[in-house]
């Protein structure tokens, strides 16, 4: 719960998005969960965002 609260409500630039959503990705017991309850489904536009802008962050 954690977890998606921190990653989802916080803007992509927020630091504790980046730092959260990085520790979110890094637990696939976590990833899975949240897809088993399809929690990802309302918010999908934005999710997709963080992921883009994740990539080009890990890039630099």
């Amino acid at each position: 719960m954690v977890f998606k609260t921190t990653a989802f409500d916080h803007s992509a630039s927020s630091p504790l998005a980046k730092i959260h959503f990085f520790g979110f990705v890094n637990h696939p017991s976590l990833f899975f969960f949240i897809n088993h309850r399809k929690l990802l489904q309302h918010s999908l536009s934005q999710t997709l965002t963080i992921f883009d802008f994740l990539n080009s962050f890990h890039k630099t």
